[in-house]
Formats: structure tokens, C-alpha cells, sequence
């Protein structure tokens, strides 16, 4: 949820956090980490937000 949204400062945005964690929770397997891992490197990588 960090690489979305950054650290929170409200409610909102705390909440649209736990939709992103909860939506991990039900849909998690390997792809969806690889995904992840794929974002997170080229958001480093490229300073590319998604």
C-alpha cells in the first residue's frame, strides 16, 4: 500500500490503505507478489509512481 499511497495523514487516506491491504489478503499468491516486487523495483529503479 506504500508504493501507492505513500504514508498516511488522514483518515481517508488510512482507510483507502486498509482496502489495498485487505484486497492483498484475499488475492495473494506468488504472481501477485512478483507483481509487486517488479513495481517496487522500477518505482525505484525510474522514480516511476503506479
Amino acid at each position: 500500500a506504500t508504493l501507492y499511497n505513500g504514508y498516511t495523514d488522514t483518515v481517508d487516506k488510512m482507510l483507502r490503505r486498509l482496502r489495498y491491504d485487505l484486497f492483498y489478503l484475499e488475492h495473494r499468491s506468488w504472481l501477485f507478489d512478483f507483481k509487486i516486487l517488479v513495481k517496487t523495483f522500477l518505482n525505484i529503479a525510474f522514480g516511476k509512481k503506479f
